[in-house]
């Protein structure tokens, strides 16, 4: 008998590592967007901004340090670089692209993390 969704079952094989990744560096960018809202009173608006912010990775940059500190080929580089990474694993799954996805799921939060609460 013929499966009547291949494609389905081959989509969620390709994004099993991206989707659970991506929602733990929500969940991380969250909390640490929680922390300041609690702290210092801000609205929806400025909440779902610092929450946004770290999940755009590198091009957190371009918002929220000067630019003597990071400029557009700075963004472009680890954009480059961190997205390869991260589709290594949806073009061809198995363990090493899932780790090497991984860490450029990681990277990339890490860096807009970094790159938001820069100074702070």
């Amino acid at each position: 008998m013929l499966d009547p969704e291949p494609g389905m079952r081959l989509l969620a094989l390709r994004t099993k590592v991206v989707i659970p990744g991506f929602a733990v560096g929500a969940l991380l960018s969250g909390m640490a967007a929680f922390s300041g809202a609690a702290k210092m009173g801000w609205g929806l608006g400025s909440f779902l901004s610092v929450w946004a912010s770290p999940l755009a990775g590198p091009f957190a940059g371009l918002w929220a340090v000067s630019p003597e500190m990071w400029g557009p080929a700075d963004t472009a580089g680890w954009a480059v670089a961190c997205g390869l990474a991260i589709a290594a694993h949806p073009i061809s799954p198995n363990r090493f692209t899932g780790f090497v996805t991984v860490t450029g799921i990681a990277l990339w939060v890490l860096l807009g993390l970094a790159l938001t609460y820069d100074g702070v």
